[in-house]
């Protein structure tokens, strides 16, 4: 979302040592060579509340959200083989190298 101008996104980790070492982790860091510098800040809410899951929300915990467009949420059945924990790159988080367990 936009604020002041300003693109910003809000995340939220499972366990707060897992924030704040992704937070050390990408404080300042660029998306490209010198430029789009990150910002990274703890945010005041406690919790996010993802009702959809779209290109503007996504709760990578609950695939069965609606996506809000009128279109049914997906199967439990099928959400339930997608709501295994998962990195970025789609393996699951203990495959990935220098992982946290």
């Amino acid at each position: 979302f936009t604020k002041n101008n300003q693109f910003q996104a809000l995340l939220q980790y499972g366990d707060p040592v897992n924030a704040q070492q992704a937070k050390l982790a990408l404080d300042g860091q660029n998306i490209y060579n010198a430029c789009c510098t990150l910002r990274i800040d703890f945010s005041k809410l406690v919790n996010l509340n993802v009702k959809y899951n779209n290109d503007k929300s996504r709760d990578y915990t609950r695939p069965d959200l609606p996506s809000g467009d009128g279109q049914p949420a997906l199967d439990p059945a099928i959400a339930a083989a997608f709501a295994k924990e998962t990195s970025l790159l789609g393996l699951p988080v203990a495959a990935v190298p220098g992982a946290l367990s």
